[in-house]
């Protein structure tokens, strides 16, 4: 017999990875029933066969000799003899399922909320967004960036020749100041939401954004967006699915972990919109972006992200284990052992990964599918009437809990203290205030985690239509997952009133677009006006860096192209005389005065020419005057 068939795992793989998934995001007057189209039909009815008691069906029992023993060369390969035991007893069908009380815990929880951090702060002792935010997207990261983005143009147009008029003619290498105000411009445009990326250096009074427009030219932009990369191409064998992402994905990965959650955790899914063309794409009807990447994601109850993992496609799990455990397990290492309760769905649950959980001194509670193995059916399959409970334990501490509201609502935890017991919700409906088991009161307010966090990245999201995958995950996880984790963290540790998101996008953009314009780190003094008085006529402020032999100055450049074209004329004519940064519109108004000037010598030298004419001769008066009269002026 093969082993996974033994621990309860020779459930169909499915073709659809992404049907996989029928949880809830939250469990108020529904939830999942026997009836419920989303379960399989097929399996549902292999359970028709066996006895309602909870016995099981003889043929999956190990064989065994004539003296009664079982075969060793058929057991599962583990360490644990306690484990193969309580297996074996859960195969015979003589696990002893019983009415549930409530128990001390065998193990106290010892997680504590904690940082494991330090930041620098102003002189008045204030931390700033962008220190937050820069826990996690680095100097590293953006090393990373720069790093790859230029050699990944580099590799571009040694491949084929660039034209005359390629964009790609005025590539200048990036560097991290580049890609620092690259991710601001990203993070306004989610801010100020406009119909195109050319609309944002539009000169239309309906449409340009100043504060962009005087940052960094539409071309630069448009190139760094074109190049962008996060690993190096010559190094994939093919073998890594997200090799494109894995340097970023392990380093935000690390990073995240500078903040370790408390006693409750959630493991939920998400998606991130993505319809183009990438093996990676999955379809789950019960997101609102039914397309997309799928990331499964580790979150305290307030959102945080600890840890995250994207979907590689079907074959994404080791060997032995269902998938969905081996998410589990994954998803959890470094946070085991410390006696934390997990929530997750029905996806996830099961009597496997819960003892699996205990014996890592973890808790579980979920919602349960009413086909999963090794539960009692006399609890799945009992009828209850609206506001009943039935639920059983065995002597593992494994509870399966039946409440019926609407429809069944089917819960299996190891938490001790459960039981079958209804609870004052404290809302009155009808005149009547409702009740309901404490496992589920416990697992809506927990399960929200996962879901608040994709809400609050969702809010003001700055993601675009790209036709790269890889862009599409890295931005959500820059300027997303990182964006909403430093606001959980500033809001927690370092504000006495917290901000919203909005305003934490905000200060993070004014930060990253004016960070070179600071002058209390990095020893710069600055001789013009604030950015919030300069406008779009106004050329950028320039600043004059100290602690060298000369003062140096940042030229301006064109808005369109980011030529030096009117470097020259911003040096004689005032801001305000020029009127604009395009260097197209400047070349032409140039021309026009040139050609005004050209015209006006001409003029005037005919009208001294002509008066010069008119005083030599001396003819009669009469006719002088018909004459002068008659010259052109």
């Amino acid at each position: 017999m093969d082993a996974s068939s033994f621990y309860g795992y020779a459930e169909p793989p499915s073709d659809d990875d992404d049907d996989d998934d029928y949880s809830n995001d939250e469990i108020s007057n529904s939830s999942l029933s026997d009836s419920d189209p989303n379960f399989d039909d097929e399996e549902s009815s292999s359970y028709s066969e066996s006895k309602d008691d909870g016995t099981g069906d003889d043929s999956i029992l190990p064989a065994t000799d004539d003296d009664g023993t079982a075969d060793e060369n058929i057991l599962p390969s583990t360490s644990n003899v306690t484990d193969i035991q309580h297996q074996l007893s859960q195969a015979n069908g003589n696990s002893d399922w019983q009415d549930t009380v409530a128990l001390p815990r065998n193990f106290l929880c010892t997680a504590r909320e904690e940082k494991h951090y330090t930041l620098p702060s102003t002189s008045d002792g204030e931390v700033l967004p962008l220190d937050v935010y820069k826990l996690f997207v680095t100097d590293e990261i953006f090393d990373l960036i720069v790093i790859e983005t230029n050699r990944f143009y580099d590799t571009t147009a040694a491949m084929k020749p660039i034209t005359r008029h390629s964009k790609m003619k005025a590539w200048k290498p990036v560097t991290k100041h580049d890609i620092e105000k690259f991710f601001g411009i990203f993070i306004l445009m989610g801010l100020n939401k406009q119909p195109t990326n050319e609309s944002y250096w539009s000169r239309s009074k309906m449409y340009g954004v100043d504060l962009i427009k005087t940052t960094m030219a539409r071309n630069k932009f448009e190139l760094i967006l074109r190049f962008i990369h996060f690993a190096d191409n010559s190094r994939s064998d093919g073998s890594d699915r997200l090799f494109k992402l894995r340097p970023l994905i392990q380093l935000l990965s690390r990073n995240f972990k500078k903040f370790t959650p408390g006693e409750k955790v959630v493991i939920d899914e998400s998606m991130v919109l993505f319809r183009g063309r990438t093996i990676l794409r999955q379809y789950n009807p019960s997101k609102s972006h039914k397309y997309g990447l799928k990331v499964y994601k580790l979150c305290s109850v307030d959102g945080y992200t600890w840890e995250f993992m994207i979907y590689k496609g079907k074959g994404d799990n080791a060997p032995g284990i269902e998938h969905e455990e081996y998410i589990t397990r994954a998803l959890m290492d470094g946070l085991l052992s410390e006696g934390r309760t997990l929530y997750i769905d029905n996806f996830y649950s099961s009597v496997p990964l819960s003892r699996y959980l205990l014996g890592k001194s973890t808790y579980v509670c979920g919602t349960l599918r009413v086909n999963r193995k090794y539960v009692p059916k006399s609890v799945t399959r009992k009828k209850l009437k609206k506001g009943e409970v039935a639920a059983q334990q065995n002597s593992e501490g494994i509870k399966v809990i039946k409440w019926k509201d609407q429809r069944d609502v089917l819960m299996l935890t190891t938490v001790p203290e459960y039981t079958k017991e209804l609870v004052k919700t404290g809302k009155i409906k009808r005149g009547i205030e409702r009740e309901k088991p404490q496992c589920i009161l416990d697992y809506n307010a927990a399960k929200k985690g996962v879901n608040y966090s994709d809400q609050m990245a969702s809010y003001y999201s700055p993601l675009r239509k790209v036709k790269k995958w890889y862009k599409k995950g890295a931005f959500e996880l820059l300027l997303g997952t990182a964006i909403v984790n430093s606001n959980i963290l500033f809001n927690k540790f370092h504000i006495n009133k917290p901000i919203s998101i909005k305003k934490f996008r905000e200060s993070v953009v004014l930060s990253l677009l004016t960070e070179s314009f600071n002058t209390f780190r990095d020893g710069v003094s600055f001789l013009a006006p604030s950015l919030a008085s300069s406008s779009a006529l106004s050329l950028p402020l320039i600043p004059i860096c100290e602690g060298t032999h000369m003062n140096a100055t940042i030229l301006p450049t064109c808005l369109i192209c980011d030529c030096r074209s009117i470097a020259l004329l911003t040096m004689v004519f005032d801001s305000d005389f020029l009127g604009v940064r395009d260097c197209r519109a400047l070349k032409l108004s140039v021309a026009i005065m040139v050609l005004s000037l050209f015209l006006f010598i001409r003029l005037s030298a005919a009208v001294i020419s002509n008066s010069s004419d008119c005083s030599t001769e001396h003819p009669s008066d009469d006719r002088r005057d018909r004459e002068c009269t008659s010259a052109p002026f």
